[in-house]
């Protein structure tokens, strides 16, 4: 966690096979007046452009030319980016972000 900021959590899973990274933190206060706006912004920085939508969830994902993604996006006040070694099916992202508490 970088000196005054917020703890941030990594953890470590799978998605089909896959494995995946997940970091997350509280989201920052200056995304607090349009955090949909602010979260879009972070993902284009992320070459993020496929969007996937959750129920009230929107994620942005990236595929690099390697086929490995950053997904981003906010889940009860938390800002979540997830890395993954290879490309994961849409389908298969949109069940494990469905199913993230």
């Amino acid at each position: 966690t970088p000196p005054n900021s917020g703890p941030v959590f990594v953890y470590l899973d799978q998605v089909d096979n896959v494995q995946i990274r997940i970091t997350q933190q509280t989201l920052p206060e200056d995304f607090a007046d349009d955090k949909n706006a602010q979260i879009e912004q972070l993902a284009k920085g992320f070459k993020a452009d496929e969007k996937i939508t959750v129920g009230d969830t929107i994620a942005y994902v990236g595929t690099n030319i390697s086929g490995a993604q950053s997904v981003i996006f906010e889940k009860n006040n938390v800002l979540i980016l997830i890395t993954s070694a290879a490309k994961i099916d849409s389908k298969s992202w949109a069940t494990y972000i469905g199913n993230l508490n």
